[in-house]
């Protein structure tokens, strides 16, 4: 701890032999072969706010040293900042400064694997991060690695696995031919290249050569090179949502991306190429590339360039070519690239055809400029939509019979820019928007009176096309007009006049019936008798006096109804009895002779 470790031949700070838990702190470490060592097995130890410069390594770590710590060191000056040599794993070095090496800021080599590199700013070295043979699954993440003289970020020689992520990647040039921001050389394959802002590397921004194979480059920023992303014999890399911006830096060629030198099978997909000299260029054996839902705009000299006959069986797709000096130039063998795939081929701004049936495709093909004669059978186009909706009624029918419950409708509208759709019931003097099948607004119904409604069923579509549809139905909101002519209210009858006479006013009728004093329901259609069963239950179950109650009904198909109630007096006699009169003279009989009878004996008596 805060000790100056000077000028030493070899080491200055050194740490092996399965060396564990050992803390490196605040030491100025200076003028030494190595700075700090740990070798052989150095296991959890932490090497944290020194400053190490003017070393030949500032930090050197050999041989199964794994778990330690690196941190908020500076590190300037040195041959290589950090150096690491076979089997070192499972290191963190993260926060620190690292600038100004004459070789490497960092260097991997060989078998160093599932390190962590983050954070740290990294500028003024000859490469910035460099792994060099058979360095797997490490992770290069949120640093700053600019202002390096070859390469910003260089992996070397079969290294598989790494994940390069979200680093700045800025303005390394300067040493020799071929800068690069990042670079894959020589069997690195299997790698992730995603969300790194890579700009201004002179040459290269995102570059893979020799054998670098299946990586996955998406979601960079590429911008201010000569070339954007390279890829150079180089098989089955996929490119995907990446922005290549303004490569235009050189005085002879520049591209956003070039593909070339024997590769196979490599996509290009969902990215956005703008303002490049040349697009995307195809050159020397590129075959079977895969190019795909790009927006390619603005590019000086052409979108796409196939330039030679070497390059076969590629495939370009719905891609959007936009305000390029030319957008696609095919100097390929006729008939080795195909310009459209399962029916969609792609936009083309300078497009002159139509699409009269507004299926989104271009009646006619579009001509690639270019020796191969190549055409776009299926250009994505729409001139504007000219096409109707089409509407078609399913519910209610013509003529169909409705009541004072407003109807169901079901309609079908076929438009693919469908738009808005609505009804009227009154000549458009009010609007319904729907948005699925439903049923007529009530209280508009209720306003309808007896007849027949026109319903008109309306759609447009974003193009300003209107469509509409009619059909009239009946409307039925009153009651049958029912008059019983026979019998009467309050009519007598007797027991076997069971005759009953009707007048029906109605034009939807549909059922009459009758119940007597309750009773089971009983249909009927013309003038006739009522039920003998029921009837005699009723008028024997009556008094002399009383009453039973026949109700007949009518409804029509709409559904109203009506009863009308008639009551009928049974033709009986009154009970057989003695007058209350003759009761009277009865009493005054019996009284008068009651009377004489006690006269006359008191009369006795005497």
């Amino acid at each position: 701890y805060n000790n100056i470790v000077d000028n030493n031949v070899v080491n200055g700070i050194r740490i092996m032999d399965h060396a564990s838990g050992n803390w490196v702190i605040s030491n100025k470490i200076r003028g030494n072969n190595y700075g700090v060592v740990i070798f052989d097995h150095g296991l959890n130890n932490t090497i944290k706010f020194n400053s190490i410069t003017g070393n030949t390594r500032g930090i050197y770590f050999q041989e199964y040293s794994d778990n330690n710590v690196i941190k908020f060191n500076n590190m300037s000056d040195n041959g290589y900042g950090i150096y690491f040599m076979d089997y070192n794993a499972d290191n963190k070095i993260h926060h620190n400064l690292i600038s100004g090496n004459s070789n490497d800021g960092i260097y991997l080599w060989l078998y160093n694997d599932l390190n962590y590199i983050a954070d740290n700013n990294i500028s003024g070295n000859y490469i910035g991060i460099h792994l060099n043979e058979y360095n797997d699954n490490n992770t290069i993440q949120n640093n700053n690695v600019s202002y390096n003289g070859q390469y910003g970020i260089h992996l070397e020689y079969s290294c598989f696995n790494n994940t390069i992520e979200n680093n700045i990647v800025n303005y390394n040039f300067g040493v020799s031919f071929n800068n690069a921001g990042i670079f894959l050389w020589n069997y690195c394959d299997f790698n992730t290249v995603t969300h790194n802002t890579v700009i201004g590397n002179l040459y290269f921004g995102i570059w893979m050569l020799s054998g670098s194979d299946n990586n996955l480059i998406n979601n960079n920023t590429v911008s201010d090179h000569s070339t954007g992303i390279n890829i150079q014999s180089s098989d089955s890399n996929t490119v995907i949502s990446n922005t290549v911006i303004n490569n235009t830096v050189s005085p002879i060629t520049n591209e956003g991306i070039k593909i070339h030198v024997d590769t196979l099978g490599n996509i290009i997909k969902n990215n956005t190429i703008d303002n490049n000299e040349m697009g995307i260029h195809l050159v020397n054996n590129a075959d079977t590339t895969d190019i795909t839902e790009n927006l390619i705009i603005n590019n000086t000299a052409g979108g796409i360039f196939i330039e030679d006959l070497n390059c076969d069986n590629n495939e370009v797709w719905l891609n959007y070519f936009i305000n390029n000096g030319f957008n696609a130039n095919d100097s390929s063998d006729p008939g080795d690239s195909s310009w459209y795939k399962g029916g969609i081929g792609n936009y083309w701004d300078d497009y002159g055809g139509t699409d009269a049936n507004d299926d989104g495709i271009g009646d006619i093909p579009y001509n690639i400029d270019g020796s191969a004669g190549s055409q776009d059978n299926y250009t994505i186009w729409d001139d504007g939509d000219d096409i109707f909706p089409n509407i078609t009624i399913i519910n209610p029918i013509p003529n169909q019979l409705f009541g004072a419950q407003a109807p169901d409708f079901n309609v079908e509208i076929r438009d693919k820019n469908l738009h808005k759709m609505w009804y009227t019931i009154d000549n458009g003097l009010n609007n319904y928007t729907f948005i699925s099948n439903g049923s007529i607004y009530q209280p508009a119904w209720d306003l309808e009176s007896n007849g027949t409604v026109t319903i008109g069923f309306y759609a447009n579509d974003t193009g300003g096309n209107i469509s509409f549809k009619e059909i009239t139905v009946r409307i039925d909101i009153l009651a049958p007009i029912l008059t019983i002519v026979n019998p009467l209210n309050n009519d007598i009858r007797a027991k076997t006049n069971r005759t009953f006479d009707f007048i029906i006013v109605e034009e939807n009728l549909d059922t009459m019936w009758y119940s007597i004093a309750g009773g089971q329901n009983h249909k009927f259609t013309v003038n006739g008798s009522l039920n003998q069963a029921d009837w005699d239950t009723a008028w024997d179950a009556t008094t002399w006096d009383g009453s039973f109650l026949v109700r007949f009904y009518a409804n029509d198909t709409a559904g109203n109804i009506i009863s009308v109630d008639i009551l009928v007096r049974p033709n009986k006699q009154a009970p057989s009895s003695i007058p209350f009169g003759y009761n009277y003279f009865i009493i005054i009989g019996i009284s008068t002779i009651a009377l004489i009878v006690i006269k006359k004996r008191k009369l006795n008596q005497k």
